[in-house]
């Protein structure tokens, strides 16, 4: 399953594009030519990719990555829902976890100042990485002082965030399951662009104030923040700390303890996705819908 994956196709097309380009990235004398060529690198990579992936499906003779497909088409009505009629696609479909972001948790990340806070951040990041990117291709900057080139032109551990955590926005936007991934690097973003030094020193550059005063603004920030989610959670954190118990669920290991011992090993069972995985880690027996979609002898 991991030969036939997207992302190692990707990797492996990424790879050959950036040895074809050589050291020092993309070489241009204007920036209407370093766009034309960064486009073209680009749809070179997902042509590589695409390329690759299709080879080493052939090669394997597999297709357990088709619903993923099929399911982004159903999603967003590129292809009728009521047409399909592929198992995994309409159990997506279903599934509380592939619907939409809702709403309710946009405004709970509002209550807690992270939302705003992380967009505040990204469009501030994105509007610095677009004006280093053109400064750099257009070849204007060649001073040698960081504080006289853009906030982004010597970050690219800054740049590689704001991409990834687009990115991973996108996919929790669409598909909720993937909150787990956008959540985490919203609060990285979120408390890196209010607590990095090297920000707040540009910022005050900009603005003309003393060091000493931008040192202790972003203090001040910073313990703003903090003071507001301690005063936000801290009832709660204390209400729940003072039920912490080991986790026990007695039913479920007894369930696990009759399976093992009162049934064949040739036996299936059904039920909900989060029991099944219990029973296939536990028991090892046979599963009618299983918890990765991917292992196609077992659905069959």
């Amino acid at each position: 399953m991991v030969l036939q994956s997207y992302v190692l196709s990707f990797i492996a097309a990424s790879l050959l594009v950036f040895a074809y380009q050589g050291k020092g990235g993309v070489h241009a004398t204007s920036l209407f030519s370093a766009i034309l060529k960064s486009a073209f690198y680009v749809c070179l990579t997902f042509a590589l990719s695409a390329a690759f992936h299709s080879f080493v499906k052939a090669i394997v003779d597999a297709d357990s990555d088709e619903h993923i497909a099929n399911f982004v088409r159903a999603k967003f009505s590129i292809l009728d829902p009521r047409e399909m009629k592929d198992f995994d696609v309409l159990l997506y479909l279903c599934n509380e976890g592939f619907i939409f972001l809702p709403k309710f948790v946009l405004d709970n990340m509002q209550k807690t100042l992270l939302l705003p806070s992380y967009i505040i951040v990204l469009v501030i990041g994105i509007l610095a990485l677009v004006i280093s990117v053109i400064v750099k291709w257009n070849r204007l900057s060649k001073v040698e002082t960081l504080s006289e080139k853009p906030l982004m032109y010597s970050r690219p551990d800054w740049s590689y965030v704001l991409v990834q955590t687009t990115l991973y926005g996108i996919l929790a936007l669409t598909t909720r399951r993937f909150i787990y991934l956008w959540a985490p690097s919203m609060c990285v973003v979120a408390s890196a662009g209010i607590c990095d030094c090297h920000v707040w020193n540009w910022i005050a550059g900009k603005m003309r104030i003393n060091a000493i005063v931008g040192k202790i603004i972003q203090l001040g920030v910073v313990l703003g923040f903090v003071g507001y989610l301690v005063y936000l959670f801290l009832p709660e954190l204390t209400s729940r700390l003072g039920e912490l118990r080991e986790f026990w669920d007695p039913d479920t290991v007894e369930l696990m303890e009759w399976i093992k011992n009162s049934t064949a090993p040739a036996t299936s069972f059904a039920g909900s996705m989060q029991l099944l995985a219990g029973v296939k880690l536990c028991t090892g027996r046979h599963v009618t819908n299983h918890p990765h979609y991917e292992n196609r002898s077992e659905e069959r």
